[in-house]
């Protein structure tokens, strides 16, 4: 069956609506980005909150540990300009950051770096195989090849002593 010229305009008129009405806030590339800014930012509080509650919880309630936050802007390709909380965590001297770096990353869900001096360690967030497993932070080690280490209260504690360690030996 040919198609008219009124019908191929009708099709064509048919098809922006439908595109249009299915994408809503999702970009070319198919992300959703209030949505995937929103999970980002989330993921970001919900680090910040266990290292607040938890894994510096002794230090911060003794005062020999500060931390806090402070709004940065992210650039990314995908998502354009947002911004989101970075933290600050104050030992005596010493200042660390906890900087996000973005979230449309090849095969994790959000990258945060943990930053002394001129040493960066990237923590990620590894979505689960499948979706069947809950997403988990890790800490990336590169000794000659790339490996995920899990992020808890003792590695990031040691993550911390060894960053400033390393750097202050310099």
């Amino acid at each position: 069956m040919e198609m008219t010229a009124h019908n191929m305009e009708q099709a064509f008129d048919d098809f922006v609506i439908s595109m249009n009405r299915t994408s809503k806030n999702t970009d070319a590339d198919g992300i959703n980005v209030p949505q995937r800014i929103e999970m980002f930012d989330r993921n970001i509080r919900s680090l910040y909150q266990l290292i607040d509650n938890d894994w510096l919880k002794k230090g911060l309630e003794s005062g020999f540990i500060k931390t806090g936050e402070e709004r940065i802007s992210i650039n990314e390709r995908l998502l354009g300009i947002y911004d989101v909380n970075a933290k600050w965590i104050q030992i005596g001297a010493k200042r660390l950051t906890l900087e996000p770096i973005g979230t449309v990353l090849v095969g994790i869900d959000a990258r945060i770096d943990l930053i002394y001096k001129y040493k960066e360690i990237m923590l990620v967030l590894l979505a689960g195989e499948g979706k069947k497993k809950k997403p988990q932070w890790k800490y990336v080690v590169a000794n000659g090849k790339v490996a995920y280490e899990p992020l808890t209260k003792d590695s990031f504690q040691k993550l911390i002593m060894d960053v400033v360690y390393e750097t202050d030996r310099i």
